[in-house]
């Protein structure tokens, strides 16, 4: 088997596969060969042999006039080896460290020296009682480690060393004296067989590597670090402290008590701070706790590096920090706080959890009295020692003579100078600030244990009266001796009740003594103004329905500075991710578990706070509200001229008011049927325009109605065809006019196909040609309604679905286009035409007037079609047609109605003759305000040649005249 080890910087080989043993140390400073039964005490021996020859004992106390206890010119701990039977030893940090763990600091005001006397204390108490050990005695060996993983390793190989006789060759050490061997003191030579400690973690872990090595229990009342749950690496240790394990579940509890889910995390890198954060972590994250900050502190951490810790805490958003750390860290990272907010005007104060290390320590919290207040720390659950504290009230400078440390002590506590200021009779439990220890009552309880381990032993293996060896550590005639691994054997089956009111039993798996129960502390203001430690609950891992109880109500959560004027809370402070409501998801931001919220916006939404992500909605739905976030789907609007909308309402009111009017032309033409002003105007070409205008105006109502596959049938045949029909009654119209004042020859004949059937054919003969190209292109796209999801108008509005009629392809549409184009061309020229024809005769100037509104309507709405978006594009469509019935009502219309109803007188015939060309003069049967009567062509008589002006030929016909079949009159009516 080889054992390797690095102390100190010394490499060490102990080779035990032969009968003999060969060490090695380094530079060959020792060199011995011993029997096979001293292979551990050669390692051990080697190990000391090498730190007084590497080290020279490089570390050393600050200058105090104190007892020297060992060998040396320095106070490293107390012992008593005299007329004891067994010797404990004890690592307590009495001395704070200094100068990167190499030497002593300044004396400790809390936990160190106080536990050292609780030992002390159960050792009398122990030795007092003749029955439990059957009268043999407890020694002591009681070193201080100064929170230094360093001086504790080397404090735990003297103590080891210290009971050890061997034959030593040992080298000189730095100032060239002589090791002072075991040999040299008899009551030295006793063995330490258990040693109670250390405090910290860091410096446990060490020692319990090296007492395994050489076989020594070690049973510690304040190592609370995870990793030494690890039998295989520290199968000699025990502890009757609850493992960081435990304390991490704790906090989880409070933090969840408290809905604090939003926390940061400040650690140690050490074998306290590290494993303790590592199980935090992985509760947080079972139980949904956010941690924001996360840093750990180093050992070589200087003031840069707390001033970065701390900037982060600052910075961050969270409110609460679980401190996992030492009290000096901590001191160091209030400090930083504190310096930061002064120098930025600010004053950020946080909520701490604290871990048992600094849980409860007056010295680091009252120096931050305001920014600590509402801390809540984790501290083992302990009752307070009665017997120890009448012990320790008894202990004055002048009784306490065996602890070396005490004066020092003293002077620190009550700051006063030894034989000056100071009052030797006046105990320390006088002072106003004095508080028993938490880790009291477990140090009592170590050193029972091996109290009762012992006593196990003696039962099962001494003979009463007992006969103690204290050489071979047996009892006389029993060759079981009381070594490590018996003692190991022992305490794995210890059980009893300490003086503490604990149960104290070891899992022999862990070495964690049984139970695991804590008492939270709330740091409070009092009314006074002053500060203190209030117990406010206890969590008690015995119990697994309700591990957490704490009193709310006499709970307080720090302090706030609002409008100048500090607060207190009594209600728990907010810390937790900001809760994304329904309608919004979470997103991640890197470097924090928290991410931050964001809206579901456009067709996502989300029904659940703390969504993870948004849902789609089925096509044709979007987000009830996609500006601050969408909790459901709402149907798309449809856009589409509705009743309700304004446009439709305009053109529907136009197109009501132009029906009525055709109605109410339609009855005038009725009842003044067969008068003149009717007659003359061509009925039956009438009563076709009349009936295009009634379809235009019905076909605004397909206009605004949502577009389906009837609706758009009717809109694209409406379009063309029925502004067709009024175009082609017009173009008949102005064709048969200029027939009859353009033809030439006698006066006598009559043109061709001006009859009304003919009319009528003609006009029905253009329309179906226009129908034609419209029912083609019906074939070829069939008119079918089409949605399209387009933007909205609004910003940031959602989309709207448009619903169309589908466009016609493009062929047939051109072919309409410019069918329709050409109808109201050959319109336009022909009213050019036929304006300059008799000024008296004005049916062609409405005509022409007519066609030129229809003219420049249409060529008004080319323009705006193009520039106007597609939801209203039918709107436009509809405007133009329903404009150009009425101009078509007012011009062709308008003036007959008005004779009719207003100015009856008006309603006869007159015939003017007027020369049109040479050498004939047509007769104009016309009103006397020169409308149309009739346009006979057998009423043209000749003109006599040389006639130097025109002939006017009037002829009046009363109620019973009438004008014969050949165009003759009565004579008694003409006038020349």
């Amino acid at each position: 088997m080889i054992f390797y080890s690095v102390l100190n910087s010394a490499a060490v080989y102990v080779d035990t596969s032969d009968k003999e043993v060969t060490v090695v140390g380094s530079k060959n400073c020792i060199k011995l060969i011993i029997k096979q039964n001293m292979v551990l005490l050669s390692s051990l021996l080697l190990l000391h042999s090498l730190l007084l020859c590497i080290s020279g004992a490089n570390y050393g106390y600050r200058d105090a006039s104190e007892t020297v206890t060992l060998s040396g010119n320095r106070i490293r701990g107390a012992r008593n080896r005299t007329d004891v039977d067994i010797v404990l030893g004890g690592l307590f940090p009495v001395h704070s460290v200094d100068d990167g763990g190499a030497r002593c600091g300044s004396i400790r005001l809390e936990r160190g020296l106080e536990r050292m006397e609780a030992m002390l204390y159960a050792l009398d108490i122990i030795n007092s009682n003749a029955s439990l050990l059957h009268g043999l005695k407890l020694g002591y060996d009681i070193r201080d480690t100064c929170s230094s993983e360093n001086i504790g390793l080397d404090e735990s190989i003297d103590l080891v060393v210290s009971g050890q006789q061997l034959d030593l060759e040992s080298c000189p050490t730095s100032d060239d004296t002589e090791y002072e061997s075991a040999n040299d003191s008899s009551e030295a030579a006793l063995p330490t067989s258990t040693v109670i400690g250390a405090a910290s973690s860091g410096v446990s872990v060490p020692v319990a590597t090296l007492l395994r090595l050489f076989r020594i229990p070690q049973i510690s009342y304040a190592s609370s670090s995870a990793r030494l749950d690890n039998r295989d690496r520290y199968g000699y240790f025990y502890r009757t402290i609850s493992p960081d394990s435990l304390q991490a579940e704790a906090m989880i509890d409070l933090c969840m008590e408290f809905n604090w889910t939003y926390v940061s995390t400040v650690y140690t890198n050490d074998f306290y701070g590290e494993p303790g954060i590592d199980q935090f972590r992985k509760r947080a994250g079972e139980t949904g706790i956010c941690i924001d900050v996360d840093e750990g502190i180093n050992s070589d951490s200087d003031d840069d590096d707390f001033s970065r810790i701390a900037s982060l805490l600052l910075a961050s958003s969270t409110n609460v920090v679980v401190l996992f750390a030492n009290q000096g860290n901590a001191r160091s990272l209030f400090s930083s706080i504190e310096a930061i907010n002064t120098a930025n005007g600010t004053n950020k104060r946080f909520l701490w959890i604290a871990s048992d290390a600094w849980a409860r320590s007056i010295s680091i919290v009252s120096l931050f009295n305001e920014s600590l207040a509402g801390l809540f720390g984790f501290a083992p659950y302990t009752d307070e020692s009665q017997g120890f504290q009448d012990y320790y009230s008894q202990l004055t400078l002048e009784s306490n003579q065996r602890n070396p440390f005490f004066p020092e002590f003293y002077q620190s506590y009550f700051n006063c100078t030894i034989n000056k200021t100071c009052n030797n009779t006046k105990p320390v439990t006088s002072h106003p600030r004095y508080q028993q220890g938490t880790f009291i009552p477990l140090v009592i309880d170590a050193v029972y244990s091996i109290a009762f381990a012992i006593r196990d032993y003696l039962n099962d293996n001494c003979k009463q009266p007992i006969q103690w060896n204290r050489r071979t550590l047996s009892c006389d005639g029993n060759s079981d001796r009381l070594n490590g691994s018996v003692l190991l054997r022992y305490l794995n089956n210890v059980s009893f009740i300490s003086p503490t009111g604990r149960h104290i039993t070891f899992n022999p798996e862990t070495g964690n003594a049984a139970g695991g129960q804590y008492q939270i502390v709330n740091y409070q203001r009092f009314l006074n103004k002053s500060y203190g430690f209030v117990p406010v609950g206890i969590w008690n891992g015995d119990n697994p329905n309700k591990r957490l109880s704490i009193n709310h109500s006499i709970s307080q959560f720090g302090l706030e500075l609002i409008n100048g004027q500090e607060v207190l809370l009594s209600r728990p402070r907010q810390s937790q991710c900001t809760v994304c409501t329904a309608g919004q998801y979470i997103v991640e931001v890197e470097g924090s578990c928290c991410g931050t919220c964001s809206n579901c916006t456009g067709q996502e939404y989300s029904n659940t706070s703390s969504s993870s992500s948004c849902s789609t909605c089925p096509d044709r739905y979007w987000g009830n509200n996609p500006i601050i976030g969408s909790t459901s789907c709402v149907a798309l609007e449809e856009s589409y001229l509705r009743y309700r909308d304004a446009w439709s309402i305009v053109l529907m009111i136009m197109a009501i008011i132009g029906l009525i009017s055709v109605v109410f032309v339609s009855v005038a033409l009725g009842l003044y049927w067969n008068t003149p002003i009717v007659k003359s105007s061509g009925r039956e070409q009438m009563i076709l325009l009349l009936v295009g205008i009634a379809l235009t105006f019905l076909t605004t109502f397909f206009f605004v109605s949502k577009p389906s596959t009837f609706v758009c049938f009717f809109q694209r045949s409406s379009l063309w065809f029925c502004i067709s029909f009024i175009l082609a009654s017009l173009l008949v119209k102005l064709i048969r006019i200029s027939r009859i004042f353009l033809r030439q020859g006698s006066a006598a004949s009559r043109p061709k196909f001006t009859e009304p059937r003919y009319q009528i054919l003609f006009t029905l003969l253009i329309v179906s040609i226009q129908f034609i190209v419209v029912l083609i292109s019906m074939i070829v796209v069939y008119p079918l309604a089409s949605e399209e999801q387009v933007e909205s108008n609004m910003a940031g509005g959602p989309p709207i679905i448009q619903v169309t009629c589908d466009s016609p392809h493009l062929a047939p549409l051109i072919i309409l286009a410019l069918y329709h184009t050409a109808l109201i061309i050959f319109c336009n020229i022909l009213a050019v035409v036929t304006i300059r024809f008799p000024e008296n005769f004005n049916e062609s100037k409405y005509v022409a007037f007519s066609t030129f509104s229809i003219g420049l309507i249409w060529l008004a709405f080319t323009q705006t079609y193009i520039a106007t978006s597609n939801e209203d594009r039918t709107a436009v469509v509809s405007f133009a047609l329903n404009l150009s019935c009425f101009a078509v009502l007012l011009c062709m219309f308008g003036p007959r109605i008005v004779i009719m109803i207003f100015f009856p007188e008006r309603n006869v015939t007159q015939f003017t003759t007027q020369p049109k060309s040479r050498g004939s003069t047509d007769i104009n049967a016309q009103f006397d305000t020169g409308y149309i009567t009739t346009l006979d062509p057998s009423l043209s008589v000749p003109t006599p040649k040389g006639s130097p002006r025109p002939t006017r030929v009037t002829l009046n016909l009363s109620d019973t005249q009438q004008k014969s079949g050949n165009g003759s009159f009565d004579d008694n009516s003409t006038k020349l």
